[in-house]
């Protein structure tokens, strides 16, 4: 079996060459000491050891001599020459020992007895710009990303270039976007990923490379999103979730069943009065890449209660801020078709759009509070399905589109 991966604790790269289905040599060798006719150097292995796993690395020293004009040679004495009565002896100096410590010390942070038998290519990282870029730019960030260890591999990165002294690296940020989801930093990857002197490097790689590297980007960008949702269903603030999907607004494109892009916040739809009062607004306005119709979105936190208290015979009543939602969403909607005509002459032809039957949604609601309650469902589905004019979409509805997505983009291992 090959492992490509990386050991972010090396000091330098690495390599291991199978010498058995338990042993491995390990390369480069460790120099202790050296001059241009003397030498002495140790040969490290690792090798799988189930009956002592924490005794994984050994080896042997080579002691080299030659003449200043000569070049190393294979030839060798044997410990098994020395007659009865004879010894060798080896001195090392204090330095010498320490060059042993550090080499030796470097091999049992690096590896592990599972190595023994393997061949793998360990490259150096350091949490450097250089050694980042040589990562991503080479075979391996492909070969390991979506493996079962590369999880574990991209944790390991995170704790190093997440680091603080690091704080200004650009290319930590691709690694960041790939294991924490962060918004800024797919956001800082995309900007970095258009830079000319990286548009050179990355025009080197193959299509399928390329779109991998899309890929990652968008997926990390669905996982945030499902996460933040996800973690802050409780939250009340309507102004907190409009701000959100103001920056997300890729979001709420997930809710029309064809293609719409974001438009604007709070849009007017109303002509004030002479001192500039009662002027309605909507939340989101979107348009039809085709049609280029306009949409109305309205954003009604997760807490807002989709039904009340029973009214009768099983009938619960419609929660307030769902009828509220509705109401205040055809109200916009009138206004819109009502003033367009005026709006559109004064409007910069950028902002123009089309009005035929704007299609209207009020995005509301935690169902999984009704979810276990048939009544409450019931009188909630019948209700949101007779609401002709506004389509009523909940939290967790959206949740699922998310979730979707990430099921599709997301490889075997991944699932």
């Amino acid at each position: 079996m090959v492992q490509d991966g990386i050991k972010s604790k090396s000091d330098g790269d690495l390599q291991l060459e199978s010498t058995s289905n338990k042993t491995s040599k390990i390369m480069p060798t460790i120099v202790i000491r050296e001059n241009s006719q003397y030498r002495i150097t140790m040969d490290p292995s690792v090798i799988n050891n189930t009956k002592d796993p924490d005794c994984y690395i050994e080896g042997k020293i080579v002691v080299e001599k030659k003449s200043v004009s000569d070049d190393w040679t294979d030839e060798k004495l044997k410990i098994s020459d020395l007659r009865v009565g004879q010894y060798t002896e080896i001195n090392f100096k204090s330095d010498d020992i320490h060059k042993l410590y550090v080499g030796l010390k470097k091999l049992f942070d690096s590896f592990s007895s599972k190595d023994g038998g393997e061949n793998c290519c360990y490259m150096k990282f350091d949490g450097t710009p250089e050694s980042i870029q040589k990562f991503i730019f080479s075979d391996y960030f492909w070969s390991f990303h979506n493996k079962d260890d590369g999880k574990e591999l991209v944790k390991r990165f995170s704790e190093i270039i997440c680091d603080e002294k690091n704080d200004k690296n650009d290319y930590l940020q691709v690694l960041v976007a790939m294991e924490h989801g962060s918004e800024e930093a797919v956001k800082r990857t995309i900007s970095l990923l258009s830079k000319p002197e990286y548009l050179e490097e990355i025009a080197k790689l193959d299509d399928k490379s390329i779109s991998e590297i899309r890929g990652i980007l968008d997926l990390s960008l669905l996982k945030k999103a499902k996460t933040t949702i996800e973690s802050h269903l409780h939250c009340k603030d309507e102004k907190k979730w409009q701000e959100y999907f103001e920056e997300q607004s890729w979001i709420l494109e997930q809710l029309f069943l064809t293609p719409y892009q974001f438009f604007g916040r709070e849009l007017n739809t109303g002509v004030p009065d002479i001192r500039g009062r009662n002027s309605n607004t909507i939340d989101f306005g979107f348009i039809g890449m085709y049609s280029n119709e306009l949409a109305v979105v309205e954003i009604k936190p997760p807490t807002a209660q989709l039904v009340c208290e029973a009214y009768r015979n099983n009938v619960f009543e419609i929660g307030k801020e769902v009828t509220n939602g509705i109401g205040q969403v055809l109200q916009n909607k009138d206004n819109l078709m009502k003033y367009y005509n005026s709006k559109q002459s004064n409007s910069d032809p950028s902002d123009r759009y089309s009005l035929f039957d704007p299609e209207c949604i009020l995005l509301i609601g935690d169902y999984s509070i009704i979810e276990d309650d048939e009544n409450k469902k019931r009188s909630f589905e019948l209700f949101r399905k007779n609401s002709k004019n506004v389509r009523i979409v909940t939290y967790n509805e959206i949740l699922s589109r998310i979730t979707n997505l990430i099921s599709l983009m997301s490889s075997p291992q991944d699932k």
